[in-house]
């Protein structure tokens, strides 16, 4: 596995590559294909759950303050993720309200009327799970070992073009 993930070394004319370069080429390289994992992982967690949740309350038409659901009655109560979502993602709290309490009453939550077609757009599941966030990751790991691969290559024709 490591071997994946080592640059050959060469003696280029005109261009220095020495042992420490290749070692921050190959950091810098690996640095981008983990932030693109990482981003991947982020955007599934934003369409399964702030995504799950908006989904949710749209499902049962909790569009205004006495139609609003709780996460017990949306059946997402179980899962901590959600609270955790409801209470503290700033793209779910934008389109998300928090109805009025009557006393004893747990927290309630629906989207405004006007916010329903810009909580769909924003939260719709297409296109983003499991398998796209599989693809994304062997992408980035494909994408990685063929830079660190072709990187004596490329350096060698631009050596040679100076």
């Amino acid at each position: 596995m490591l071997s994946l993930f080592t640059i050959a070394a060469r003696e280029y004319e005109h261009i220095a590559f020495d042992a420490s370069a290749r070692a921050t080429a190959r950091t810098v390289i690996l640095g981008v294909a983990i932030g693109i994992v990482l981003a991947a992982l982020y955007n599934f967690y934003l369409k399964a759950v702030p995504g799950g949740v908006v989904r949710a309350l749209l499902f049962a038409e909790a569009l205004s303050d006495e139609r609003a659901k709780s996460l017990a009655d949306l059946g997402l109560a179980r899962n901590p993720l959600y609270g955790f979502a409801v209470a503290h993602d700033l793209t779910l709290r934008r389109v998300l309200r928090r109805a009025e309490n009557e006393a004893g009453e747990g927290e309630r939550y629906y989207i405004p009327e006007d916010e329903k077609y810009r909580a769909q757009v924003r939260f719709e599941s297409k296109g983003n799970g499991v398998v796209s966030l599989i693809l994304s990751v062997a992408i980035a790991f494909a994408v990685a070992v063929l830079l660190i691969k072709l990187l004596p290559v490329l350096l060698g024709v631009i050596d040679g073009m100076l």
